[in-house]
């Protein structure tokens, strides 16, 4: 009797269940996508600040927002901070982006293996396409 439960197949999928699996593949391709996005940004954001304070005397006073209270804070202080701050952004946008890439190979992986329509958002699978083509009525409008 258990033999049976061991060697349970997996039952074939209905193309609901495929579609709901690759929404939820896209979706979280999708939120790695969002915040790389995010990331870069954020990068950016840090890179033109480095480049505004490099210029500057290192006595010199400058401002940083910490949780949203602005702190006072010498160049010197606050330099060194936000290029170290760059690197550990770098190294984020770096580990997003092999995230992204393996999920997308997934989802690739996922098109293939169930033989799914990519252009339809893997919404079942593959028609041929002499099957799939109807004959298509054209109407007329005045």
């Amino acid at each position: 009797m258990s033999d049976k439960n061991d060697k349970k197949e997996e039952a074939p999928k209905s193309a609901e269940e495929l579609q709901m699996e690759y929404s939820q593949i896209k979706q979280h391709h999708d939120q790695i996508a969002r915040k790389l996005a995010e990331m870069e940004v954020e990068k950016h954001d840090h890179v033109l600040v480095e480049k505004a304070l490099t210029p500057l005397e290192p006595e010199r006073k400058c401002f940083r927002s910490i949780g949203g209270v602005l702190i006072e804070k010498t160049v010197k202080e606050v330099l060194p901070v936000i290029q170290d701050s760059v690197k550990k952004i770098e190294e984020v946008i770096e580990n997003l982006t092999k995230q992204a890439a393996a999920k997308q190979q997934e989802m690739s992986d996922f098109i293939d293996k169930h033989q799914l329509n990519a252009t339809a958002g893997g919404a079942g699978p593959q028609q041929p396409a002499a099957a799939s083509e109807q004959p298509k009525k054209a109407g007329v409008l005045a």
